[in-house]
């Protein structure tokens, strides 16, 4: 249950005047199962969900007339089925498909506000709900205790998806955006990872990621776009190529030590792929005391060589950060 307001305040007067509010609330349902027959596990599910927005007031920020509805509503029914088989000790196939959905909070729908670096987010009452079909298909080898290699292929056909479009309004920066619908659209790519144990208590690990993500098709919706059709663009934030590799080292009466190196390819800021962050590479750590069964302590260090990449635009990540914690369980 949520609910949102948005109040404009007037410095002379000292009054606050709702330029906007809403209340939201969603429900669900969720069953499912799993079945072993021999060789072959096949899990099954479905999710019944819903959504209602009332009491509903939002006033169009392009003509500045209010815009008022009674209420808005949805209900998805979100069914999966996964098959796994085990073709032998040593090798195992997984095939899934399944429908997700996604409803649009209330900050899509009625959002006004301002987000670095300078971008005025606009919502956007009319969304629809978003939904996709994902198929992904695996294969795993494991090697005795040496290690095990895993690839996996996907593909996710996404309908309507909610996305921010740059909307040249004078009376909003040149870097505003909207919420909207985005009628096609498509990811897919290939994952692959290896572990390797050279000794019981040492672990090496790596993983590779191609994503491909391209925006199918977008209609025009006359609120003065920059770009008014981003077919073929990439996913903003999305890149093409990404992996890690690294190791965990663990004594039970000493500690345990991590150590990752991480790389991300260029992408973009924007879905209308004008803005272009680089490429970096980070490198992390990671030790941990257990102090008995309670107790632990542990300090880590993010970007150790202090890399600090692009995170969006005009922004960049803090640089070397470290941490140290005190953990207690009960």
């Amino acid at each position: 249950y949520a609910v949102l307001e948005n109040e404009l305040y007037d410095g002379l007067t000292e009054e606050r005047i709702s330029i906007s509010q809403a209340k939201q609330y969603r429900w669900g349902v969720t069953l499912q199962d799993t079945m072993t027959v021999k060789a072959l596990t096949a899990q099954a599910g479905a999710q019944l969900r819903g959504v209602e927005t009332f009491d509903f007031f939002y006033e169009n920020l392009y003509e500045y007339t209010p815009y008022e509805v009674d209420s808005l509503s949805d209900t998805q029914f979100d069914p999966w089925v996964g098959i796994s088989w085990d073709v032998n000790d040593s090798t195992v196939l997984r095939a899934s498909v399944s429908k997700s959905s996604t409803f649009a909070p209330l900050s899509y729908l009625m959002g006004d506000y301002e987000r670095p670096p300078g971008k005025t987010v606009i919502g956007n009452p009319n969304l629809a709900t978003e939904w996709a079909v994902n198929y992904e298909l695996g294969a795993e080898k494991r090697f005795g205790d040496w290690g095990s290699v895993q690839l996996t292929a996907y593909y996710n056909d996404i309908r309507d998806w909610m996305q921010e479009v740059s909307a040249a309004d004078p009376a909003y920066s040149s870097i505003s955006v909207r919420w909207e619908n985005i009628e096609e659209a498509t990811s897919k790519g290939v994952e692959l990872a290896v572990d390797a144990f050279p000794v019981e208590s040492l672990r090496l690990y790596a993983n590779y990621t191609l994503n491909v993500s391209e925006v199918g098709r977008f209609e025009d919706k006359h609120n003065n776009y920059d770009n008014k059709r981003l077919e073929g663009n990439q996913f903003p934030d999305q890149a093409k190529h990404k992996a890690n590799f690294g190791l965990e080292w663990f004594h039970p009466d000493i500690a345990r030590f991590n150590v990752s190196v991480r790389h991300s390819s260029p992408r973009y800021y924007d879905i209308e792929n004008t803005v272009k962050l680089s490429a970096y590479t980070t490198c992390d750590a990671k030790i941990v005391r257990d102090i008995g069964r309670h107790l632990s302590l542990s300090f880590e260090a993010k970007d150790i060589f202090d890399a600090a990449w692009e995170e969006t635009q005009m922004h960049h990540t803090p640089g070397r950060t470290l941490f140290a914690r005190i953990t207690v369980k009960y």
